[in-house]
């Protein structure tokens, strides 16, 4: 059988395309489209690069291919890869020149990365160095860096990288660049795993994919049950334990069946999409590992082509616009969903087509997008409409439908010094957020300013907004607009940038060397991009700083990162790193004397320095074996903090109250010993079988549904089941206070202590509360109760429960709580705005 958790998206137009490179090269590109992004932010076309940076480029390059060769007549001789660049002087290499980009010559700073060249600096990382990389294989394993870009290779082929070097691009965000085993050039984004310039390099050369990898079995039929042969079966965003992986194809056979390889023995993602011309193509994606089946069936129906132009409100062709083409289909078990059939772009003449929507299509409808156009949605109706937004499928057959977009709300201006002269080469954006309080966003739209200064930005939303614009030479500077129609332009005055200095420090006043220094907030804005390393004094410059409060950060492996607001007209700052919270220590049988085999570790927090109730956090519990343990926090919570100790037929320990940085060590000696156990018995005397208990300890809670079923809180407080003769037997618990009994017929409570003297605890019956609701010189109607009961958690020793019940009146105001614990109530009523209690 063929089975999984099925996702209908959307594709790019493969149809008809040759197998290979060029086809590899379209599903890259597809990739893209169909990749979720937690945050859409649009950019400007791509800005062109300074003149300075296209010189840097080159002389990268040069460099680049320089240490290339050193590399190849190193391993010529030597018979393997150096370990290291230094590895290369004196003999294959003689100018440690080489090993520096010209921008960081010129800036005296280098890039942070884990596996630095232990003699020179070095602008571009090796990546087949012998250091650690930041990889754990299967098997809890730690490859170094070549072994792990050597896994790479069975995905990739030569198309690894060898060296390479990132850079910020004005406009374009961080790039990199590239020389790869293979000896070729490629520019790609911060994670060349995913990029499409890479993919086009691996699909030339075929490479055979992870060795011993999982696979899927997939089949193809068409909508008569018939195996359709030739199919191409394609996965694509394959992530598993070696990352992100490029997109692999495979043919169907004469029954309709091929292997596709997922990447790895733990695949984390994949998406699969079966296509083959004449038919529609469909594709599904699991993003969890559990999802992932074995086998899975593809049912391909006959398809039909669809076209139109799309046009500004003048007439005008619009170029590069997409549209998201979707429908109603049934999903494997018959349910109407929405699903997306195709992604096309609009050529020079605003012209698209789809030849992958089905034959018998309905519902169609056509969401259209461009980056200086407002967003407009299509659906197909039995005629066509410019104002109604539709068009018919008729229209759609024939290849005329017509689809007219609004522009964009254009930001223009001009930037300037104090004197009014213009600042040309700048990089501007605009950022503002979309969404509601819940779920803001933020948005950023790109561009780079001539030389006279002058810059224009079109978006696609009515916000308020920042237009910020940073330059070499002069301070980054932000203004505050509300973006609308009719916008004046946009002038942004620049002035002379602040020279801020600092010192990081370690815990006992020693400078720190390599700590990461980063420009974190400012003005309310995330948009620097400045960074740099302590020098071996700890010391470090930024010198073009802007003049308002700007936040830093500073990070070093094996340290706690830490941030420090600098304020308008400070010009240095000081900051200690400290080291990371690790405990480590001994968990002992107390009559024994030998290891305890299993064990949990949970951490607790107190709010204070003088309240000794503590919030253990055991949904977050470690298990650890062997008798030994050790936990390292890599965070911060600002207040005391102590580690719970339990085991399975032994009381809790706790340790006294820890500081929050540095290593520190303690041994748990545990004693024997079991949780509180009783008896739970009915109104009537007959044992409660089936019935909830939850011990409450001290510094917890527990609450009641509306269904009357206890629930603990977010700490996960001990539980059992009564079993048939009513009895029940705890876990042991640190500071158990109240145990709460919960059963459909009755409820009881019971201090811990009581029930170790008693041995039982005989429940209440659910109380019945009733009443009526009048509002004077109104009808009686009220259409919400709300009733709560006492609920003060833990900070009350006899009621350590919470609730919430509701009701509704009848046509008389009167209203029923037919099941709710006895004690203390407070009913509340709420009528539109108007609250009463009683």
């Amino acid at each position: 059988m063929y089975h999984g958790h099925m996702r209908t998206i959307f594709f790019s137009n493969l149809a008809g395309q040759a197998a290979g490179a060029a086809l590899i090269a379209l599903a890259a590109i597809q990739t893209c489209a169909v990749t979720e992004a937690a945050e859409a932010v649009p950019t400007a076309a791509v800005a062109p690069a300074s003149d300075r940076e296209l010189q840097d480029r080159e002389a990268d390059r040069r460099n680049l291919r320089r240490i290339y060769d050193a590399i190849q007549a190193f391993k010529q001789k030597r018979g393997d890869l150096p370990a290291a660049l230094s590895d290369l002087f004196p003999e294959f290499l003689q100018d440690t020149n080489v090993l520096i980009s010209p921008e960081h010559a010129r800036s005296g700073r280098f890039p942070s990365t884990s596996y630095k060249d232990p003699k020179h600096p070095a602008s571009y990382s090796y990546q087949f160095s012998s250091a650690p990389s930041d990889q754990v294989l299967e098997d809890g394993s730690r490859p170094t860096m070549k072994q792990w870009k050597q896994l790479q290779m069975d995905e990739f082929g030569d198309a690894v990288p060898l060296l390479r070097i990132r850079w910020q691009s004005a406009g374009r965000g961080e790039r990199s660049l590239a020389i790869t085993c293979g000896g070729e050039f490629v520019e790609s984004g911060r994670y060349w795993e995913s990029d499409t310039n890479v993919w086009m390099l691996a699909a030339k050369q075929a490479p055979p994919g992870m060795r011993n990898a999982r696979q899927l079995r997939a089949r193809v039929m068409d909508a008569r049950g018939q195996p359709v042969a030739g199919a191409t079966v394609r996965a694509f965003d394959r992530q598993s334990e070696f990352g992100y992986l490029p997109p692999r194809q495979a043919l169907t056979d004469a029954e309709g069946f091929c292997a596709v390889n997922l990447g790895g023995r733990l695949p984390r993602a994949a998406a699969i999409e079966a296509a083959k011309a004449g038919l529609t193509a469909q594709a599904v994606r699991w993003t969890s590992p559990g999802d992932i089946p074995e086998e899975h069936l593809f049912t391909l129906v006959k398809s039909v082509t669809v076209g139109g132009r799309v046009v500004d409100l003048a007439g005008k062709p619009i170029a590069g616009a997409t549209l998201a083409i979707r429908g109603a289909i049934k999903d494997p078990v018959g349910q109407v969903v929405l699903t997306d059939y195709d992604r096309v772009v609009t050529d020079a003449e605003g012209r698209w087509s789809s030849a992958r929507v089905p034959e018998t299509f309905e519902s169609l409808s056509l969401g259209v997008t461009h980056e200086e156009h407002l967003p407009v949605e299509y659906d197909e109706a039995a005629e066509d409409s410019e104002t109604g937004h539709t068009v018919s499928k008729a229209t759609l057959l024939a290849g005329r439908a017509a689809l007219r977009m609004e522009p964009g709300i254009a930001i223009e201006g001009q930037l300037r010094d104090r004197d009014g002269h213009a600042v040309g080469g700048a990089s501007v954006m605009a950022v503002w957020s979309i969404g509601d309080e819940d779920e803001r966003r933020t948005q950023i739209k790109r561009a780079q300013a001539d030389r006279d200064g002058r810059f224009r930005l079109v978006v696609t939303e009515e916000s308020r907004g920042w237009v910020a614009a940073m330059a070499a030479g002069w301070a980054p500077q932000a203004r505050q607009i509300a973006i609308r129609r009719g916008l004046k332009p946009v002038t942004l005055t620049l002035d002379k940038p602040r020279r801020i200095e600092g010192e990081a420090l370690d815990a006992e006043g020693k400078p720190l060397a390599g700590v990461v220094v980063q420009a974190g907030p400012w003005n309310g804005l995330s948009v620097l991009d400045w960074r740099t390393n302590t020098d071996a004094g700890g010391r470090f410059v930024w010198p073009e700083a802007p003049l308002a409060t700007v936040t830093l950060t500073f990070s070093r492996s094996n340290l706690l990162s830490t941030s420090l607001a600098v304020a308008e007209g400070q010009s240095s700052v000081k900051v200690r790193l400290e080291t990371p919270f690790v405990l480590s220590g001994r968990v002992t049988d107390a009559e024994t004397g030998q290891p305890i085999r299993l064990f949990k570790m949970t951490i607790g927090f107190s709010n204070s320095s003088e309240d000794d109730s503590y919030r253990w956090e055991r949904y977050n519990a470690e298990e650890c074996r062997d008798g030994r343990y050790s936990i390292r926090l890599p965070y911060r919570r600002g207040g005391p903090l102590k580690y719970l100790c339990e085991a399975e037929g032994c009381l809790p320990a706790v340790t006294p109250a820890l500081k929050e940085t540095g290593e520190q060590t303690y041994d748990f000696v545990l004693k024997r010993g079991r949780g509180p156990a009783g008896v739970a018995l009915l109104p009537g005397g007959q044992p409660a079988a089936g019935a909830t208990v939850v011990l409450v300890e001290k510094s917890a809670s527990a609450y009641m549904d509306e269904e009357g079923q206890l629930r603990t809180d977010f700490s996960e407080t001990p539980s059992a089941e009564a079993d048939a003769e009513g009895r029940f037997q705890l876990p042991a618990s640190f500071e158990p206070r109240t145990i709460l009994v919960a059963h459909e017929k009755g409820f009881g409570q019971i201090g811990v202590e009581a029930l170790a003297a008693q041995g039982r605890i005989a429940l209440q019956p659910w109380a019945r509360v009733e009443g009526t609701v009048k509002l004077p010189g109104k009808p009686a109607q009220v259409h919400l109760q709300r009733m709560y009961y006492r609920s003060y958690g833990r900070s009350s020793p006899t009621w350590p429960l919470s609730y919430f019940l509701t009701a509704t009146t009848d046509e008389e105001g009167r209203f029923v709580f037919d099941k709710a614990p006895p004690g203390e109530s407070r009913v509340q009523v709420r009528c539109g705005s108007r609250e009463m209690s009683g």
